[in-house]
């Protein structure tokens, strides 16, 4: 393939992302505007036993929920873009993959098309999480409130709320720095504005992350591919979940904290007061440091995450965390996962001893996609979680942009909590892993 054909075809890819993308957010809102009152109850909605299509249409921001049903043709319609937006994806990849160090020719629409996604992505009329709701409530309530909240607290419009999240609302899970920034941007704004707030927060996630690829010594291209990752601006610009601060944080750990363990140290406790787990980056930050050094490290780190969540969060919310991730994550979602797990385990035995034997990837890569498939089902936002460590390895973050437009349409835009979604997007993070991770003597892939 010659140059002119090469840009030309990358420029192509990058525009059917933007048109992809673009479709994807008018078929959103139409299927948020068509939810029906036919499903009174569903036993795996744990936070809206109540919801109904008028609560849904009273939000400044309709909420698309698994307790009303879209029509069928939007369902498939949505599966459908998720899907083509990963073949795009791959096809811009393999192209990008042809040149070594990317030009003007390459950078000008990357760059472009990621205004334009996130200029659709903030435009978005609907959201299809309730999560940001709660930021915007935690932040009008105050950072003792959110970890301790009474019936009724929240003021005027905030009230509607409480049908998503209940009254009161449930207790925050979300670190002291987390809280400073969502009161940042959403403390003092109407609830529309807030939520249109948390999204410009969660667009600074994205383009942070983008500069950390952009700044480490991974493929520049792993930076022009997320530019116009769909999957990243539905996640955390659209739906405005705030794990990419997080991730972003401990991303800048591994990238900047190679030789200078300290600066590690500061931002791996920064990632664990967004959310308490993001310490446990600390057991891979310091990976180049001597063993004993190593373990020093980790706990200075986790010490600083605990003490500033005691001396900011309080001990309420050290507690409530701890009970409510062993109740809601351990004893609600575990029967949902093992359930899933026996489903899916026959074709899953199968599909990972062909991809390593027959194919003969990287054993480390299925390992990981293992892991990570375990801890994102559910919630397609999640996934974001491992980019930190997939970082570690180019192919390995390569595979996971590729492969995170159509988990996020399978979870996020299943409209239910079924196995189906849940176990084909187990089975694909798998299968692309295996598939695009492959042992190189460059660790990073160049």
């Amino acid at each position: 393939m010659n140059a002119r054909a090469l840009y030309a075809g990358i420029v192509l890819a990058i525009l059917a992302l933007i048109i992809a993308f673009a479709t994807a957010m008018r078929v959103d809102d139409r299927a948020t505007f068509s939810q029906r009152n036919d499903r009174p109850s569903l036993e795996t909605d744990l936070r809206q036993p109540h919801f109904t299509l008028a609560d849904s249409r009273a939000l400044p921001y309709p909420l698309r929920s698994p307790r009303l049903a879209p029509r069928g043709a939007d369902h498939a319609a949505d599966l459908a873009l998720a899907g083509t937006e990963s073949v795009l994806a791959l096809a811009l990849t393999l192209l990008l993959r042809r040149i070594r160090d990317l030009p003007r020719a390459v950078w000008i629409p990357a760059f472009g098309g990621g205004v334009a996604l996130a200029a659709t992505a903030l435009a978005a009329r609907t959201v299809g999480s309730a999560d940001v709701y709660a930021y915007v409530a935690y932040a009008k309530l105050g950072l003792a409130a959110s970890y301790a909240p009474t019936a009724a607290a929240l003021p005027g419009a905030y009230r509607a709320i409480g049908t998503v999240w209940g009254e009161p609302i449930v207790a925050s899970v979300y670190g002291p720095l987390w809280y400073v920034l969502q009161r940042a941007v959403s403390g003092g704004a109407d609830l529309g504005g807030a939520v249109f707030g948390t999204r410009l927060l969660g667009l600074v996630s994205v383009a942070a992350f983008i500069a950390l690829l952009l700044r480490s010594s991974l493929p520049k291209r792993l930076a022009a591919i997320a530019c116009v990752n769909p999957a990243l601006y539905l996640e955390y610009v659209v739906n405005a979940h705030n794990d990419l601060i997080g991730v972003d944080l401990a991303l800048a750990a591994i990238v900047l904290g190679e030789n200078a363990p300290f600066t590690a140290v500061a931002l791996v406790a920064l990632a664990g007061l967004v959310k308490a787990p993001f310490v446990l980056f600390a057991l891979v930050a310091f990976r180049r440091q001597p063993p004993a050094r190593r373990g020093l490290y980790a706990a200075w780190t986790i010490g600083l995450v605990l003490a500033g969540s005691y001396v900011f969060g309080s001990e309420t919310y050290l507690h409530d965390l701890a009970q409510r991730g062993a109740r809601d994550h351990i004893g609600a979602v575990a029967p949902r996962v093992v359930t899933a797990l026996i489903f899916i385990l026959g074709a899953l035995g199968l599909a990972g001893v062909a991809a390593v034997a027959v194919i003969g990837r990287s054993v480390r890569g299925l390992a990981f996609a293992l892991a990570e498939a375990g801890f994102s089902t559910p919630q397609a936002w999640y996934f974001g979680w491992g980019f930190p460590l997939a970082a570690l390895d180019a192919w390995t973050l390569e595979a996971m942009l590729v492969a995170f437009p159509v988990v996020a349409g399978l979870l996020d835009r299943s409209y239910s909590y079924s196995l189906e979604p849940i176990g084909l997007a187990f089975l694909l993070i798998v299968a692309v892993a295996a598939a695009v991770v492959r042992p190189r003597r460059n660790a990073t892939g160049a």
